[in-house]
């Protein structure tokens, strides 16, 4: 079946060539056996096939591993507590209710708030598709209004309980990625008052997630793959949400860059294709956001010490060789022309050069350091305010 899209179900002729194929695999069965075997399967998924809608095919995963990889809440499991909840939905209920199912399965709650977290959203997923494929519309109301109680659920586990941000948070990346997924999936329904109150909820919660979960920012920009264009384009509702995030979590990121500056190999650390693509979107992107008007004082600041500072001298190095670098292969979040704005500014690089030849540079690094300067030089047109200090052709 296809991931995406409609799903139709398989015509007879098909079916059976995929039956044998499966069978056909166990090729060290004798003949005889694999007859008996190839004769029992057939009943057994032709059944299946009959029993089962095909909209309820993708929980034959969930099912398969019932035995083996036991889920934490089983649906009936999630629906009591839910239920409970409901009645009281109090962080006093929510904690009880998670404590006694870590009890029955002598657990941790940390493990079972986590997996409560990922059922109530797959929960709402399925009430919003019950709305919108519902006809009455007392039929619609009644299920967006239930799933408002999940998202105050959410909420709560966020919040309340501080999943993304306790002391030991037991949300991570990926739930918060999920979660965004299930937003986004249902930004463009807004033909309905309730739809509308529900959009404004999910702005809300995710808002409020991305200020818990501020500490992970870069792990939830990467997981989000934010910065990758290739993922192609997004609905405009669903872009006004990814927005607003990118928004929310920048702050982190570009507080993680400014200690990058300031730390042993913090610049140097962020070399290669694959690695650390987010801060790397953010650094190199003229108005990603570090070059703001508090970004510029910040670059003034460590500037004005790169001189008397070994450390900061060496991350503004490695910072403009992977400028140079970048310029001509690349990144992986961004393509050479798009560093185009940041490498011919007439602010920032004259800044940053200032610092990096403010003190002297062994003979080897100033070689590195001439190609990246000749390539700036081009894209400005000028190389009035990139000078060298006396020492550079000496040096070199």
């Amino acid at each position: 079946m296809s991931e995406q899209g409609e799903r139709e179900a398989i015509g007879e002729e098909e079916w059976i060539k995929i039956m044998t194929t499966v069978v056909n695999e166990e090729k060290d069965e004798e003949e005889s056996q694999r007859q008996v075997k190839q004769a029992e399967f057939l009943r057994i998924m032709n059944a299946m096939r009959d029993l089962i809608s095909i909209e309820k095919w993708g929980n034959l995963h969930y099912w398969s591993r019932l035995e083996d990889d036991p889920p934490i809440f089983t649906w009936k499991e999630f629906k009591a507590l839910f239920e409970e909840w409901r009645r009281n939905p109090t962080k006093a209920t929510l904690e009880k209710l998670i404590k006694n199912h870590a009890d029955k399965l002598e657990t941790n709650m940390a493990i079972v708030a986590k997996d409560l977290f990922g059922t109530v959203v797959t929960d709402r997923e399925q009430l919003l598709s019950r709305a919108a494929e519902s006809g009455p519309e007392s039929e619609l109301v009644e299920a967006v209004k239930t799933s408002d109680i999940c998202l105050s659920m959410m909420k709560m586990l966020i919040s309340e309980l501080q999943g993304f941000s306790g002391g030991s948070p037991f949300l991570l990346a990926s739930d918060f990625a999920k979660m965004f997924h299930h937003f986004s999936g249902w930004a463009r329904f807004t033909n309905h008052p309730v739809y509308v109150q529900a959009r404004v909820g999910e702005a809300d919660v995710l808002k409020l997630a991305a200020q818990e979960a501020s500490k992970n920012a870069v792990e939830i920009l990467d997981e989000l793959k934010a910065w990758d264009t290739l993922r192609g384009p997004m609905m405009k509702e669903a872009q006004v949400l990814m927005d607003g995030l990118v928004d929310e979590l920048i702050p982190a990121v570009i507080g993680e860059l400014r200690n990058r500056f300031t730390r042993k190999e913090g610049t140097n650390s962020l070399w290669g294709h694959d690695r650390h693509p987010v801060e790397k979107w953010i650094l190199f992107r003229r108005d990603g956001g570090f070059y703001s008007k508090d970004g510029l004082e910040f670059l003034k600041v460590i500037v004005g010490r790169a001189k008397t500072d070994i450390v900061i001298h060496a991350n503004l190095f490695q910072f403009v060789l992977m400028l140079g670098h970048a310029l001509r292969h690349g990144l992986k979040a961004l393509g050479p022309t798009e560093l185009h704005p940041l490498a011919s500014d007439k602010e920032i690089i004259p800044l940053i050069w200032q610092g990096v030849v403010s003190s002297r540079l062994q003979p080897r690094m100033i070689g590195s350091l001439k190609e990246t300067r000749a390539q700036l030089i081009e894209l400005r047109g000028s190389e009035e305010l990139l000078p060298v200090p006396e020492w550079w052709d000496k040096a070199s």
